[in-house]
């Protein structure tokens, strides 16, 4: 029984350490030849999957699919996002890296991210504005040397 208490008060204490903030985190050996580090945070049901496209679930649901595009693919949603069917939520850098936030036909709530001159990701998200901006600020990008 005392092993148990210290063992949970060891826990306990970690978390307190650590400021109870948890992530999973994959990386992947693109295409366009980076190696980019994706990053979620996973508190309250949130999780990542290590599969491409890559995914953010809340509690086992699909909230936002991810894959890597080239910059020309990138660019291609960038004219969509400027286009009479989309409109233009929020635009950004967050980590040096340019973004985009749009709503395409009112349908889909989607990030482009540039991460370097020769790849960028695409976050698709299909449930609403408020999920894919809660994926988004849980979702960290870096590139792996």
């Amino acid at each position: 029984m005392k092993k148990i208490r210290l063992i949970l008060c060891t826990l306990v204490i970690l978390l307190v350490i650590t400021g109870c903030s948890m992530s999973k985190a994959a990386i992947y050996k693109v295409s366009t030849g980076d190696t980019i580090k994706i990053e979620v945070e996973t508190t309250n049901g949130y999780k990542l999957s290590s599969t491409l496209p890559f995914e953010i679930k809340k509690d086992d649901v699909l909230q936002t699919s991810g894959e890597f595009i080239t910059i020309d693919g990138y660019n291609e949603y960038l004219q969509l996002a400027n286009s009479d069917t989309s409109t233009i939520l929020d635009r950004g850098n967050t980590n040096g890296m340019e973004y985009t936030f749009y709503s395409y036909n009112s349908q889909e709530f989607n990030y482009i991210i540039k991460v370097t001159d020769k790849t960028g990701i695409l976050l698709k998200n299909t449930v609403s504005k408020e999920s894919a901006e809660e994926c988004f600020n849980r979702f960290n990008v870096s590139i792996e040397e």
